[in-house]
């Protein structure tokens, strides 16, 4: 493991699922700081690695030099096919650690001086008002900023059947396939990652669900 360090003046850090989800709030977090429309210069991202390694990498993290200067904390995972499941385990391993466990994803708890949140991804709720499973991609491909992206997502999945009626595929990771052959369909983003992405422009941070990830982020600094 990489050895862990907290910047000069962080007060709040963010520990996500993988290397795309890091680089996607990074440049999610700094397109409001340059817009000055929200104060979080003093948040820290980090990558925790896999679902798996959450409860180690948070005890690691606790124990570092200069963590006692934190004042808030917040997980970001996918909810993959089971939203309840993932509430669950990220609870698990809050309590495991001896952090704040907020009763829901998308909620801020308190204790004391010290605040702590967990995100699920995608972040988009269903007819009904509730969290729906999903990943990153998913919020991704909801949140495209291009105003044909609904009509491009449907050739692609148009596309997609045809290869897989003829060359009997399967896609079981569609969420990502869908997003990564609209990434290839433009030749700005043909060799990017979601982090890279985001930071060209891809993603729609205007939009709704973007801007509830910003609010849960700056609430922590509050």
């Amino acid at each position: 493991m990489a050895k862990l360090l907290l910047k000069d003046g962080i007060q709040s850090l963010v520990l996500c699922e993988g290397a795309d989800a890091k680089f996607f709030l990074i440049w999610l977090i700094d397109y409001y700081i340059r817009q000055g429309r929200a104060n979080l210069n003093s948040v820290q991202v980090e990558d925790f690695g896999g679902i798996k390694q959450l409860t180690n990498s948070l005890g690691a993290w606790k124990n570092i030099s200069g963590f006692s200067r934190i004042k808030s904390l917040c997980v970001v995972r996918d909810a993959e096919t089971d939203f309840s499941g993932a509430e669950k385990s990220v609870q698990d391993s809050l309590l495991r650690n001896s952090f704040p466990v907020p009763g829901h994803a998308w909620e801020i708890k308190q204790v004391k001086d010290f605040r702590c949140a967990y995100l699920l991804f995608p972040g988009l709720r269903d007819g009904d008002g509730n969290y729906i499973s999903g990943t990153l991609e998913d919020l991704c491909l909801h949140i495209l900023n291009d105003a044909a992206g609904e009509r491009k997502l449907e050739c692609i999945g148009e596309f997609l059947v045809s290869c897989g009626d003829k060359f009997s595929l399967c896609y079981p990771r569609l969420h990502k396939t869908k997003l990564h052959e609209y990434l290839v369909m433009h030749d700005k983003y043909v060799d990017a990652k979601i982090g890279e992405a985001a930071r060209m422009g891809a993603f729609d941070f205007e939009s709704k669900a973007a801007k509830n990830i910003i609010d849960v982020l700056s609430n922590l600094l509050k």
